[in-house]
């Protein structure tokens, strides 16, 4: 039986980048979702 080797990589992969501005949207954003189930559930909101 022969051993197949897979060597090096063919593709240029961009470090992942997120500004400021982008985190604070999304984390808002998922507060608003979180608040929004909380509140049906009866629990406490997040501030």
């Amino acid at each position: 039986m022969h051993r197949v080797i897979i060597s090096g990589i063919g593709a240029e992969i961009p470090e992942p980048v997120i500004t400021n501005e982008e985190l604070v949207a999304s984390f808002n954003a998922w507060v608003d979702t979180e608040n929004a189930r909380r509140e049906v559930a009866g629990e406490a909101l997040l501030q």
